[in-house]
């Protein structure tokens, strides 16, 4: 008698603790208060997850968005408060175009403000910014392109500051060329000297080493030209006098009321030279007519 084969997969462990499971939910043995447990629990945490997923790629988007419409310094400057430790990124790139914002915007277009307190306020904010730009490329030293461009804005507050004196200190520049030049060449090494960005960088800082002098005597005229200049005080003319014009001897001067006119001496008239009296010749009387004899 022929013995049958078996079925390789009905020897199968996994397979038959498959279908006794199946069989077990089917008659209903399997669904007791434990199962159910797990069951909500594992559904609870994948509905979590998906929900903090969904939450925050809506939050991120909402990030970008917002980020995109801010148009002032001050609005960067809150946004990076807001985000403080808890995003770290969000800070230092809210920070950065802060930076970016006081410099152009807020900073150099108002160095050429006649107004002396917009020209204050712009040189104030290119300050800002350059000490922001600094900041920035030290805690960005492991981002290459974003450290590559808290170099650029640094360099460039450098220069836009060259030629306006300190306070303080009007024989001392705000700006130092020599610094500017070393930035430069900070940023060709960073990106690579041998790269056509970095021969760039390294030939724009030997063109400004070259200019120093030119670059700030340019510097110097510029801020003399939109510095404030000091108002003179016209002098006051004599009451009674009309503008424009000048008293003469034979205009009297009239002093201002409540002013005491200090005494004078008074004039004592010269006595007039008396000329010597010339005596005249005696007259000599006519002749007296004798009656003549008959």
């Amino acid at each position: 008698m022929q013995t049958q084969e078996e079925n390789p997969l009905e020897k199968n462990d996994l397979l038959e603790a498959i279908k006794k499971l199946r069989e077990k939910i089917q008659s209903g043995e399997f669904l007791n208060i434990r199962f159910v447990a797990l069951l909500a629990i594992l559904g609870a945490v994948i509905g979590v997850w998906l929900y903090l997923r969904a939450t925050g790629q809506r939050s991120e988007a909402s990030y970008w968005d917002s980020f995109n419409t801010l148009n002032s310094a001050d609005a960067f400057d809150k946004m990076a408060n807001e985000a403080g430790k808890t995003s770290l990124g969000h800070n230092r790139l809210a920070r950065l175009q802060q930076a970016r914002y006081l410099l152009a915007e807020e900073g150099m277009q108002q160095l050429t403000s006649l107004n002396p307190d917009n020209r204050k306020k712009g040189i104030q904010s290119v300050e800002k910014a350059r000490e922001l730009f600094g900041k920035l490329a030290e805690e960005l030293k492991d981002d290459v392109t974003l450290k590559g461009q808290c170099l650029d804005g640094l360099a460039r507050a450098e220069l836009a500051l060259v030629g306006i004196p300190k306070e303080g200190d009007s024989t001392a520049s705000r700006g130092d060329v020599k610094k500017a030049v070393q930035i430069y060449q900070q940023y060709a090494t960073l990106v690579g000297e041998k790269s056509t960005v970095g021969e760039q960088l390294l030939k724009t800082a030997k063109e400004l080493e070259t200019l120093e002098i030119d670059l700030n005597t340019l510097g110097r005229s510029l801020d003399g030209k939109y510095s404030p200049k000091p108002i003179v005080e016209e002098p006051k003319l004599p009451s009674g006098l009309a503008p424009g014009t000048t008293p003469s001897a034979t205009s009297p001067i009239i002093p201002p009321p409540n002013v005491v006119t200090p005494p004078t001496t008074p004039m004592v008239p010269t006595p007039a030279k008396k000329e010597p009296e010339t005596k005249s010749a005696p007259s000599i009387p006519p002749p007296v007519e004798t009656p003549k004899s008959k």
